[in-house]
């Protein structure tokens, strides 16, 4: 997407394209969780999971509605 800046904007922008990865103490973990325990948190998980997503899609649904409105 060109908003018509100089090169040097978008150099250093995208130096800071995701700046909270290197402070993201949960990533090496979600990486190098072993598959056993991935398998007992899903099992654990998935009867929640229908009625999060349907709350994501109501929130996404109102929020689409409230830009539509501005």
């Amino acid at each position: 997407m060109d908003l018509g800046l100089p090169e040097r904007f978008y150099k250093r922008a995208k130096e800071f394209e995701k700046p909270w990865e290197k402070y993201d103490l949960m990533k090496e973990y979600r990486a190098t969780i072993p598959e056993e325990e991935q398998m007992d948190i899903f099992r654990e998980v998935m009867p929640y999971y229908p009625k999060l997503e349907a709350g994501r899609r109501r929130v996404k649904r109102h929020r689409a509605k409230k830009a539509m409105r501005s």
